[in-house]
């Protein structure tokens, strides 16, 4: 789901009771699950 997000470019994405958070920034990419960090991409 969290790539789904990204790949479509959504800030946040909710499917079956699960929200993903997209926060994009210059330094990179990262993924929040029920505001826990699980994906951090650096450039």
């Amino acid at each position: 789901m969290a790539t789904m997000a990204v790949q479509t470019k959504q800030d946040q994405l909710t499917l079956n009771g699960i929200t993903v958070t997209v926060k994009r920034s210059q330094q990179g990419i990262a993924v929040y699950e029920s505001g826990k960090e699980i994906i951090h991409v650096s450039q």
